[in-house]
């Protein structure tokens, strides 16, 4: 969670930095996109290439002639990015009647909202553009080390190098209380709680714990393993922003919580959601 105390002084770029921090505390689904900066000068749409990976093969070549020559060919995919945001309004009585701390609280409430409005607004794509095969399960019957490695498979089989698996609390329970999960941690492996990718890992992929609720519910243990190198991409044409403007009428200081961005999941193939 992001604090913020009494000492601080409330403004544009204090307002600014605790964004900065609840997005990287709490987006998660973005994790599986690449992430493309968009030309200030663009309009609201990007040409993406899309390799078609139809590439020639070698022969020999005999004296004198020619080698085989072939070029890749692209398609190219638009993405299109949208303005997201909202305003805060701080009332002048807040700072008046020493109510810091409410205010304080009200700030990082907004930021929170902003960005759990990413992590559903990556989900939703994600969630429409899975691997034909998804759902995978185990024989088992349980979220364990056979179902994830069985979803690894299927996305080795499509041709792509699985490198991340996001779970939800349901299915992180039943990965930290598995003899497999268990055995590897004591080799060194562990899970992460966060968003940020430090040394979680289960079945030789970096593990993502989302608790957002939008993988399945509580009780049910989902998650989606990925290759997030080749899934889709976040065009991002301006990144969380803050303005801020004086409302007389109401006595307020208006803060506007605003981006322009769009993700496109180019290859569904590239994840796939396993369960129990």
């Amino acid at each position: 969670m992001v604090n913020v105390t009494t000492s601080d002084i409330l403004t544009e770029e204090r307002v600014r930095r605790v964004m900065e921090e609840e997005q990287m505390e709490r987006l998660v689904w973005n994790q599986m996109f690449e992430t493309i900066p968009m030309d200030a000068e663009a309009n609201d749409t990007v040409q993406i290439p899309e390799d078609k990976g139809l590439m020639g093969e070698p022969g020999r070549v005999t004296e004198g002639s020619e080698f085989p020559r072939e070029e890749e060919e692209y398609d190219k995919t638009p993405i299109t990015v949208e303005k997201h945001g909202f305003e805060v309004a701080l009332a002048d009585e807040s700072t008046m009647y020493s109510v810091f701390d409410q205010v304080a609280r009200q700030t990082e409430k907004a930021a929170r909202r902003m960005s759990e409005y990413l992590n559903r607004l990556a989900f939703e794509e994600i969630e429409a553009n899975l691997h034909p095969n998804s759902p995978v399960s185990a024989t088992s019957g349980n979220f364990d080390f056979e179902v994830a490695t069985s979803g690894r498979k299927e996305l080795f089989d499509s041709l792509f190098e699985p490198t991340m698996m996001v779970v939800n609390t349901a299915a992180e329970k039943e990965l930290l209380n598995s003899d497999a999960y268990r055995t590897a941690s004591d080799l060194g492996d562990t899970i992460t709680q966060s968003a940020e990718i430090v040394d979680g890992r289960f079945a030789g992929m970096d593990v993502v714990v989302d608790n957002s609720g939008l993988l399945g519910d509580s009780s049910t243990p989902e998650g989606i393993v990925a290759d997030p190198s080749e899934y889709g991409y976040e065009v991002v044409a301006e990144d969380v922003s803050t303005d801020d403007y004086r409302d007389q009428s109401r006595q307020s200081q208006i803060y506007q919580i605003w981006t322009i961005r769009g993700y496109k999941a180019i290859d569904p193939e590239a994840a796939i959601k396993i369960t129990e």
